[in-house]
């Protein structure tokens, strides 16, 4: 049998307290702006989440999943308001959200990159 094993016992954290601040953050929007995006990315965070602690050999693919949808999400967010810079528009971005979206993106960006780095995968010796 295969279990993850964590080289990076700080990258583990960071990621857990990560999503789980997202993990509520989005729960809270289901809940109260009935958001059904939210909803979905909600049910996929609590999988990888319970596949961190449980240790599941799917764990990496797990993480890496979660992390594509910020990616594409605040990127496509940053195109938009890169779009309305060079047009112009500058006057319609709102700061706060596009340095909310460019921490995201890069949390995320992270995330991913360091994720085959922390993450091992090894057969589970028995004894």
């Amino acid at each position: 049998m295969e279990q993850a094993v964590y080289k990076n016992k700080f990258y583990i954290i960071i990621v857990s307290s990560y999503m789980s601040f997202l993990l509520l953050k989005n729960g809270f929007k289901t809940i109260v702006e009935q958001d059904f995006f939210a909803a979905g990315v909600l049910v996929i965070q609590a999988i990888v989440l319970y596949q961190i602690y449980l240790k599941d050999k799917y764990v990496k693919v797990g993480i890496k999943t979660w992390t594509f949808i910020p990616i594409i999400k605040e990127g496509i967010l940053l195109v938009i308001a890169f779009l309305y810079w060079i047009s112009g528009g500058s006057d319609n971005i709102e700061m706060h959200s596009f340095w909310k979206s460019v921490l995201f993106f890069f949390a995320a960006i992270l995330i991913y990159a360091f994720c085959d780095r922390s993450i091992e995968v090894r057969k589970k010796d028995y004894v």
